[in-house]
């Protein structure tokens, strides 16, 4: 049972935290319990004892009383007249029924004393000396009685013989039941730990239901689904945390549309602008310049030609992460739309003399979105034919792969370093090795779309030269 626990008890985690802090707290009241409980009972003990001991005294002295009037008890031996007192009066110890006292005596020790404290009778086991110095009526305790666990006496006077009676008692009985009482307590102390021990974890479990369905609502979620999490009868604590999670989701959401609305806008304004400017440049081209000036349009209609693709690509990459959450998937068969890409980008590798191969079976379908995926698609295959060297070769290859289908672009270009692989897909990043009118958004495009599509990328370099980038989509 404990098994399904363990792994949330390896790390500090909130149920280990209760778990441990909850036990901690139910042990030291269970030990608190324990230890008043044996108060209350080792008080209750001694009264009994005690009351006993009191009645056996009194017994005692009845008897006694009747005895020393029929003896001539200054001149006899104290040993002599405890043989005679033991056979013919302690047998007669009856309660008020006629019937004799249970073990009457056993464990017990007197001793008759005079009014000036001189032993007259005794039983075998007393001292020839009184087992307390000074006289006077009550309970007393005698640890060196027998040399063992010590003993309880009752000091009594009968002021009509003027005697006075010492009673001596064993503790041995009463230590023996309060180790009984120790015993049942440690037993009991155990089978309620071990019961919490069983139980505890459920019922920890059980009320961390709504943390943990909260959290598999959070995981389960795309990267772009803000909506209100909605939990099953969640306690008042968690309806606030998920109340204000939802309020900070509502406000990213809305800061993320607004990020994109601007970006998209932006990216629309600039086009007019940059069209004209090209207009104007190619005009300029057919006018009798100098070479500085020839020198400074191509200056120019290069950073018009970087700048126009700087504002299609923030258009792209606005499109990919503000998708609708793939309402608008459909069924797509990837080879056509391949062959369409490649037929568009082999112009680009004919300017450098590259060959630009496709490679794949007829028949993979992909849900998703058409648009999206030509983009990723295009991204790659463009950025594989701008990183290769003059004459090289780029192999675009489809294949299936259990139930889903694999994407590779391969090229003959310098592959990344070690360092670079953290970044490949940042905004705007493009590397030592970056060439082209490229702005650095390429790859962050690729890994927005490849994500949207519940997809997974892969860069890795090969070992004849060159990258190969793996992209991984579930088939239909």
């Amino acid at each position: 049972m404990w098994k399904s626990y363990l792994p949330q008890l390896k790390y500090d985690s909130l149920f280990r935290r209760l778990l441990i802090r909850t036990l901690i707290t139910l042990f030291i009241v269970l030990l608190v319990a324990a230890i008043q409980n044996f108060l209350a009972v080792y008080s209750e003990v001694r009264e009994v004892f005690d009351r006993e001991m009191a009645q056996t005294t009194r017994i005692y002295e009845a008897l006694l009383s009747v005895y020393i009037r029929q003896v001539d008890i200054a001149n006899t031996d104290v040993d002599q007249l405890y043989r005679v007192w033991k056979k013919s009066y302690e047998s007669r110890a009856l309660d008020p029924g006629g019937n004799r006292y249970r073990n009457f005596g056993r464990g017990v020790d007197f001793q008759l004393l005079s009014k000036d404290g001189r032993v007259l009778l005794k039983s075998a086991g007393a001292p020839a000396k009184p087992f307390i110095k000074k006289l006077a009526g009550g309970f007393y305790d005698v640890p060196s009685y027998k040399q063992h666990a010590g003993g309880r006496l009752f000091c009594y006077y009968n002021p009509d013989t003027k005697h006075w009676l010492l009673m001596v008692r064993s503790l041995d009985q009463r230590n023996e039941i309060l180790v009984s009482v120790i015993m049942r307590t440690i037993q009991i102390m155990l089978v309620a730990f071990a019961l919490l021990l069983i139980f505890l974890p459920r019922v920890l479990a059980g009320g961390m239901r709504s943390l943990r369905q909260l959290q598999q609502e959070l995981a389960d979620r795309g990267p772009k689904n803000m909506a209100p999490v909605m939990l099953d009868n969640p306690p008042q604590e968690l309806q606030q945390i998920n109340g204000a999670l939802s309020e900070m989701m509502r406000r990213v959401q809305a800061g993320v549309e607004r990020e994109s609305r601007f970006v998209a806008e932006a990216a629309h304004e600039l086009r007019t602008p940059l069209t004209i400017l090209r207009l104007h440049s190619q005009q300029l081209e057919g006018q009798n310049l100098s070479k500085d000036a020839q020198a400074s349009l191509q200056q120019l209609q290069h950073g018009i030609q970087r700048s126009r693709r700087l504002v299609e690509q923030l258009l792209a990459l606005s499109r990919a992460e503000g998708g609708n959450n793939g309402n608008d998937f459909e069924q797509i068969e990837l080879q056509p739309l391949l062959r369409e890409i490649v037929a568009d980008m082999v112009p680009l590798a004919l300017l450098r003399r590259q060959v630009l191969e496709l490679e794949g079976d007829d028949g993979l379908i992909i849900n998703g979105n058409r648009e999206q995926l030509r983009i990723l698609c295009s991204n790659l295959i463009d950025n594989a034919l701008r990183y290769s060297p003059d004459c090289g070769h780029v192999l675009v290859e489809t294949k299936r792969e259990r139930d889903q289908i694999v994407i590779r672009v391969l090229d003959d270009g310098p592959g990344l370093k070690p360092e670079e692989r953290s970044r490949v897909f940042d905004r705007f990043w493009r590397g030592e090795t970056g060439r082209g009118d490229g702005a650095g958004l390429g790859m962050a495009i690729v890994s927005s779309l490849v994500k949207r599509h519940k997809g997974m990328i892969q860069l890795e370099n090969r070992l004849e030269g060159g990258l190969e980038a793996r992209v991984v989509l579930p088939e239909k």
